[in-house]
């Protein structure tokens, strides 16, 4: 083998390896922080002394998102809240979807151009399942937090639109 080829994987070695570090020591990448265990959040009082009981702490982002209110409206905007659901249906060539104004889910997602085997009466495919009796479905885009009092607040917005349908084409993109 050359010298030359030694060399070279050599140095490039050297590079992947040594990469990470240097960039940290340069400040361009922070390594995150390992994540405390439980036993570590929560002390436990030795047995015998009188301390009041700790309650474990909760995590940072946990707490802030209880207290973070709901988005305001702007100055001058003037908006009626929601009174109902409503359902916004957004067109192209190849697809049609339902929206709801409740929670902002997506209810319906049809494919134009791909239709069932059925040879008498073929229908566009639908990729957003219709939930039968005793079948609980997650809509698409709904937001899951871990706190349901969040989830049900958030399940529950009722979100103003403009406009009811919206058909984009070649003559209107957006």
């Amino acid at each position: 083998m050359e010298k030359r080829i030694i060399i070279f994987l050599i140095l490039s070695m050297a590079l992947i390896v040594l990469y990470p570090y240097v960039m940290e020591k340069l400040g361009f990448i922070k390594r995150p922080q390992p994540a405390r265990s439980q036993k570590d959040q929560a002390p436990t009082p030795q047995p015998g002394s009188s301390s009041p009981a700790v309650a474990p702490r909760q995590p940072e982002g946990s707490a802030a998102v209880d207290r973070m209110p709901l988005p305001s409206k702007a100055a001058g905007a003037v908006t009626k809240p929601a009174a109902r659901e409503q359902e916004v249906t957004v067109e192209t060539d190849l697809i049609k979807v339902v929206l709801s104004t409740r929670g902002g889910v997506v209810k319906s997602w049809e494919l134009k151009r791909y239709r069932t085997q059925d040879d008498k009466n073929p229908q566009p495919i639908q990729l957003v399942p219709t939930p039968g009796p005793g079948v609980s479905l997650v809509p698409p885009l709904e937001l899951q937090v871990a706190d349901p009092k969040l989830q049900g607040r958030l399940a529950g917005a009722a979100y103003n639109v403009s406009r009811t349908s919206l058909i984009l084409n070649e003559a209107q993109p957006t």
